[in-house]
């Protein structure tokens, strides 16, 4: 019987029960061994960086403050914060920035129409720039423009803007001030000022018995030179009126204004530090008189205060943050952002 030839079977290597791995092999195990560690790290660095854009950066787009159309996020808020160097009181950087906004939006309309130019604010730059020196080159102009511009934080734009607020800020207050009427209701104030609140005890005694306003101050007053002249505090229009400090009182507080003719008011403190005391009393009231010169300048001076203060109540100013609201969380968490931004400085 004739045998049938068997043909071979084709040569493989063998890999099972010899413990040996090809080279190929162990190349592509590798390989994919490297490859799957590279993803796991995009992953994990996707994911931190997705974490980090969630945490520090998304805040910082969350609008604060919004004058009508107009909104400002919480991270140009804490640049601003770091400009004052006032790190703990958010809420006068926020009326600020409003004030700001105001004048932006509503000086450019009519009647007042004030804007500030190119070559205006560039001109007012170099005037600060120069300080007390005649002249000042361009190339050291330049160095101080872009000194001031880097220590603020800002950008170009930003310190442009600002800078240009500020100048038409000034334009306004001179509009204001030109027309202020130099005649106005005023009332005629005398004061009794003592050392602490239990002073104040005799004088409403000696006053409620009927003695005489002036002879009482002339004897009680810390500050008492003799006879009417121990009270006197002259006219007062009401735009003159309380202007304060932190703590004590400028000029006389407004409420006194409405004092009825020989009526005396409750004791005042004006001065928070020492626990000095007033009362205040008017003699006597005019429709109209001429404000003496020291006085006009104080109403002069505070136009813009009071325009900026009937602005906003003409416009709709909303406050926001991190929970569309300043609360005690957008409090923290803008502290917590000037602090680490100090840290790093």
């Amino acid at each position: 019987m004739s045998q049938s030839k068997i043909k071979p079977r084709s040569v493989r290597r063998q890999t099972r029960g010899t413990g040996q791995v090809p080279e190929e092999e162990k190349k592509s195990s590798k390989k994919s061994r490297f490859i799957l560690a590279a993803v796991i790290l995009a992953i994990l660095g996707i994911a931190i960086g997705i974490g980090y854009y969630f945490i520090y950066v998304v805040p910082l787009q969350h609008t604060i403050i919004k004058v009508n159309n107009a909104e400002i996020n919480i991270d140009y808020f804490v640049r601003r914060m770091l400009i004052s160097g006032t790190t703990d009181d958010i809420f006068t950087m926020i009326d600020t920035i409003t004030n700001e906004e105001l004048i932006r939006q509503v000086a450019p309309k009519p009647p007042y129409n004030i804007e500030a130019t190119e070559d205006q604010l560039m001109a007012e730059l170099r005037v600060s720039a120069r300080g007390e020196n005649e002249t000042i080159s361009d190339a050291e102009f330049k160095s101080w423009y872009r000194d001031q511009r880097n220590e603020s934080g800002l950008s170009d734009k930003e310190f442009k803007e600002l800078s240009r607020t500020y100048l038409m800020a000034s334009y306004m207050a001179e509009y204001l001030a030109e027309r202020v009427s130099s005649v106005a209701e005023q009332v005629h104030l005398h004061m009794i000022l003592v050392s602490g609140y239990e002073e104040t005890t005799e004088v409403f005694e000696r006053l409620d018995a009927g003695e005489d306003f002036f002879a009482v101050a002339q004897e009680l007053s810390a500050d008492a030179a003799g006879g009417e002249e121990a009270s006197e505090l002259g006219w007062w229009p009401r735009e003159a009126l309380g202007i304060k400090s932190d703590t004590y009182y400028l000029t006389p507080p407004e409420w006194m204004f409405d004092l009825g003719i020989g009526a005396y008011s409750e004791p005042t403190i004006m001065d928070q530090e020492s626990q000095t005391y007033a009362i205040f009393m008017v003699s006597e009231r005019s429709p109209a008189r001429e404000i003496d010169a020291e006085k006009l300048d104080i109403v002069k001076g505070r136009q813009l205060e009071m325009w900026l203060d009937s602005e906003a109540s003409r416009n709709i100013i909303t406050l926001h943050g991190r929970n569309n609201g300043i609360d005690s969380e957008t409090h923290a968490w803008i502290s917590w952002q000037i602090s680490r931004r100090l840290k790093a400085e």
